[in-house]
């Protein structure tokens, strides 16, 4: 889960419980201060591998799944500019 999806999904939260809506703009600050007293992201596996054997392992790490940027867009799309691809792309984020 990207962090703006728990941000996102806190307000919707906030909103159904009608806390008011005061508090939605504040949820960002929510998980800022649940993060500072201890709270985790959800465990994300990555594969790493160790040695050149090429032999690795699947670790897991709690961390948020990276928000795309749109310097990673602008990267994707002169990629496809310089291959040469032909057509169209939708990019949502």
């Amino acid at each position: 889960m990207k962090r703006s999806e728990m941000v996102e999904a806190l307000r919707e939260w906030i909103m159904r419980c009608n806390y008011g809506s005061e508090f939605v703009d504040h949820a960002s600050g929510m998980i800022k201060f649940l993060e500072r007293q201890g709270m985790q992201p959800p465990a994300i596996p990555k594969k790493y591998v160790f040695d050149d054997s090429g032999e690795g392992a699947v670790v897991m790490f709690n961390e948020w799944e990276p928000e795309i940027a749109q310097e990673t867009v602008d990267q994707a799309l002169e990629h496809i500019g310089k291959k040469g691809v032909i057509g169209e792309m939708e990019i949502t984020l």
